[in-house]
């Protein structure tokens, strides 16, 4: 994640449909283990928008 700096985050799936239902497992995962973590991101990024890419558009 972030830590002290924003940092790019790559994910990679068959589709956009298991990409993000992976990103979804992946917050349960973390929330689930590192609640505390969840509460920090949130504090200090409430708003923002996440963006997806496919990069196979530019082969």
């Amino acid at each position: 994640m972030g830590g002290w700096y924003r940092r790019a985050l790559v994910l990679d799936g068959a589709d956009y449909k298991s990409m993000l239902k992976y990103w979804d497992k992946l917050w349960e995962d973390i929330e689930a283990e590192k609640p505390e973590l969840v509460r920090e991101f949130g504090a200090i990024c409430d708003s923002h928008a996440d963006h997806v890419w496919d990069l196979s558009l530019n082969q």
